[in-house]
C-alpha cells in the first residue's frame, strides 16, 4: 500500500514573493511529520513488547481458552491506549482480534504485515496499512514463552487527529495524509482542509498523482496551493 504525504501551503497575494517562506515550513512540517511517526513507532513497539513479555498474558495464551485471550487482550489494549490489537499464531489463525472478536482469518493489511514480521531477523515489523478499509500504523512483534509462539499486532489509528496537531505547530501547513495514491479510488486518511478541498483532492490524486519527490502548483477550490508530495 501506498502512503503519499502532500503538504499544502497557500498565498493567496503572490506565490512569487513567497516561494522561499513556503519552502522553508514545506522542510520544516516535513521533517516534523517524519519525527511524528518515528515517535509514535517508537511508541507502538514498546507498548507491543510490554504486552508479548507480560508473564500473565503469556499464561492465558498457554493455558486459557479463547474467550479468556479475547478479554486479556481487550484489557490490554485498554491499558497501553492502542487502537487495534491481535493476537495470531505462527500457523497465521487469529487467535484474538480486539476489532471483530470471534475472528480467526487476518485482514489483508495484517496479514502481509505478518508475513514480513516473519521473514525479519528479530520477529519485528512496522509499517502504515488499511485493516478493514481503516488507516493504521502497525507494529507486530513475537510472544515469547520463552521461544516465539505467537505473533502480537498493536495499532494506533491514523486520523485528523494526528495532523491537526502537527498543523499548529509548524506554521499551519495544510497536510493530507493518502492511502493508495496512483490508484483509481485513493482513501483521504487525514486531512486538515476542509471537507470540500480533501474531497476535490482525492479526486485530481486519482486523475493525476503527483511523483514522490515532487513540488509543483495545484488548485484547489479555485486557488493556488504550492503542494509537496512524499512517500
Amino acid at each position: 500500500m501506498t502512503l503519499l504525504l502532500v503538504f499544502y501551503a497557500v498565498n493567496r497575494a503572490s506565490i512569487d514573493n513567497a516561494l522561499q517562506r513556503i519552502d522553508t515550513d514545506l522542510d520544516t512540517t516535513a521533517r516534523a511529520f517524519s519525527r511524528l511517526l518515528e515517535d509514535r513507532n517508537r511508541n507502538l513497539l514498546e507498548r507491543a513488547r510490554f504486552l508479548s513479555s507480560d508473564h500473565a498474558y503469556r499464561q492465558i495464551y498457554g493455558f486459557g481458552e479463547r474467550a479468556d485471550l479475547e478479554v486479556a487482550t481487550a484489557n490490554h489494549q485498554r491499558r497501553i491506549g492502542a487502537d487495534l490489537m491481535m493476537l495470531v499464531s505462527l500457523d497465521e489463525a487469529v487467535l484474538a482480534d480486539t476489532l471483530r472478536p470471534g475472528n480467526e482469518s487476518m485482514p489483508g493489511g495484517v496479514e502481509s504485515l505478518v508475513y514480513t514480521a516473519f521473514d525479519s531477523d528479530d520477529g519485528v515489523a512496522r509499517a502504515m496499512r488499511r485493516v478493514n478499509g481503516v488507516p493504521y500504523q502497525l507494529v507486530v512483534v513475537p510472544l515469547y514463552a520463552p521461544d516465539p509462539v505467537a505473533m502480537v499486532v498493536v495499532g494506533f489509528r491514523i486520523s485528523d487527529e494526528l495532523v491537526t496537531g502537527l498543523k499548529q505547530d509548524t506554521n499551519f501547513t495544510d497536510i493530507t495524509l493518502v492511502f493508495g495514491a496512483g490508484e483509481s479510488a485513493p482513501v483521504v486518511a487525514a486531512c486538515t482542509l476542509g471537507t470540500a478541498l480533501c474531497e476535490e483532492q482525492a479526486t485530481k490524486q486519482a486523475q493525476k498523482p503527483p511523483a514522490v519527490g515532487s513540488q509543483a502548483t495545484r488548485t484547489l477550490g479555485g486557488e493556488p496551493w504550492i503542494t509537496r508530495t512524499l512517500p
